[in-house]
């Protein structure tokens, strides 16, 4: 699941412990909570042969990006990892599929393939992840699109550029570039620290703060149609917990900030908005 958010953290946490103990990697994060970064800076690799982690969570943000209103989900916590000295490293979770090229420096590089979940003009329901609010009836629906990109990292900078797949009318690059940083303070608590930056296409802002002619009439917003620009930007804290292994519990809390030309659509009513998720998790 997805919330305003596609972002990957699959060991970044699980690492900062690896520091201090030999406890092995996790690889988890709320599928509702996906960062809008797809590559992860790792200081060390992670383990060799497959490790997933499976849990459940519970996350609180706005119902779509700009918009009064709040929805509390409930949703997996699912990420799978296969790592090979000769492959490289394959990841399957929130992010959707990375492609990781195998690596012997801080240098890094890959391939992904994502998604957008796209909108709907009524609320969801408890268990729909797809961003929603009865606030945009007449705005019609943004169906979710495929996207497929690279990135490339270097210590704890990553920069991830991808594009829709096929011609929908929203399809339009999307680039995001990120730090991370990760902590370990004790044996059993490791803390993550996020600053993250997100520029888009005309199409994806068109699609998601524009108004047509048509939407207009139909929702009684005014016309606006933005060009290509910064999307958001986003400072986060995440943090984990060790408990009886193999359990972990997680808390992150994200601040997010609407660009310009985003914050100026009629249908954003706050610029600025948060989320907070927390989740239990068992490794494998």
């Amino acid at each position: 699941m997805n919330l305003n958010s596609p972002r990957h953290r699959s060991s970044n946490l699980s690492l900062a412990f690896n520091r201090r103990a030999n406890a092995r990697p996790l690889c988890a994060v709320l599928v509702i909570v996906a960062a809008p970064l797809v590559a992860q800076a790792q200081s060390t690799p992670p383990r060799e042969g497959f490790s997933a982690t499976l849990g459940l969570g519970v996350v609180s943000s706005s119902s779509y990006e700009g918009s009064p209103h709040r929805r509390t989900l409930i949703g997996p916590d699912v990420s799978m990892s296969y790592r090979t000295p000769a492959l490289g490293t394959f990841d399957l979770g929130p992010q959707g599929l990375t492609w990781a090229a195998p690596r012997d420096d801080e240098l890094r590089w890959g391939l992904v393939i994502t998604s957008d979940p796209g909108r709907l003009e009524r609320r969801p329901g408890r268990l729909n992840p797809t961003p929603g609010d009865s606030r945009l009836a007449g705005m019609g629906n943004i169906d979710s699109s495929v996207e497929a990109g690279a990135f490339v990292g270097f210590g704890p900078l990553t920069v991830t550029a991808r594009r829709s797949v096929g011609d929908k009318a929203h399809a339009a690059s999307r680039v995001d570039i990120g730090l991370r940083h990760g902590v370990a303070l004790s044996d059993r608590i490791g803390v993550q620290l996020e600053a993250a930056a997100a520029w888009a296409g005309r199409g994806f802002m068109q699609s998601h703060f524009g108004v047509t002619s048509a939407q207009s009439v139909a929702s009684g917003f005014h016309l606006y149609s933005p060009g290509a620009g910064w999307h958001r930007t986003t400072l986060s804290v995440a943090a984990e917990y060790r408990l009886a292994t193999p359990w972990s519990a997680r808390v992150s809390i994200a601040g997010t900030r609407l660009g310009d030309a985003a914050a100026d659509s009629p249908i954003v009513a706050r610029r600025s908005f948060s989320t907070v998720a927390v989740s239990v998790v068992r490794a494998y």
